[in-house]
């Protein structure tokens, strides 16, 4: 079978079907332009104070769900083989004995509504553990915002 207009950036047509766009939600201009976002996230970089020691650190936890996960997975890709304190992902709700002030977890919800990362961070909070919570505001922003932890 041979497409129609294959590699002349033309929508394709497979024979007896409708015409196919293979970039209908125009990711090549957004791959295209990656550069310029990161350059746009870099000059508006702040380190965040208040997140204790790093060489106490003994763990980070990142919890989410769903594509929310996808930010904790990069870092655990990315920080495993370099890293002297493991990287866990949560996505469940639950909050392993471990955490405490030597711990320092991320919760990541879109909607900042999502229960199981909301059970994490408010077992974090009890824990004495570092929060960074990232989020489009919801119930996590308010939960950081009354606690004093970062919201982003």
């Amino acid at each position: 079978m041979t497409l129609e207009g294959a590699g002349t950036g033309a929508p394709l047509a497979v024979p007896g079907s409708r015409w196919i766009d293979p970039d209908s939600e125009d990711m090549a201009a957004a791959t295209a332009g990656q550069d310029a976002q990161i350059r746009t996230s870099l000059s508006s970089y702040k380190p965040l104070g208040g997140l204790g020691d790093p060489a106490r650190l003994r763990a980070v936890v990142v919890a989410g769900m769903g594509g929310s996960a996808v930010a904790g997975e990069v870092l655990q890709a990315f920080a495993a083989p370099r890293s002297a304190i493991p990287i866990v992902l949560l996505n469940d709700g639950s909050a392993p004995r471990f955490l405490g002030r030597d711990t320092l977890v991320f919760a990541v919800s879109l909607s900042g509504n999502t229960e199981e990362t909301l059970a994490t961070a408010s077992a974090a909070l009890l824990s004495g553990a570092p929060l960074v919570a990232v989020s489009g505001g919801g119930e996590l922003e308010a939960l950081a915002a009354d606690a004093g932890a970062h919201h982003i």
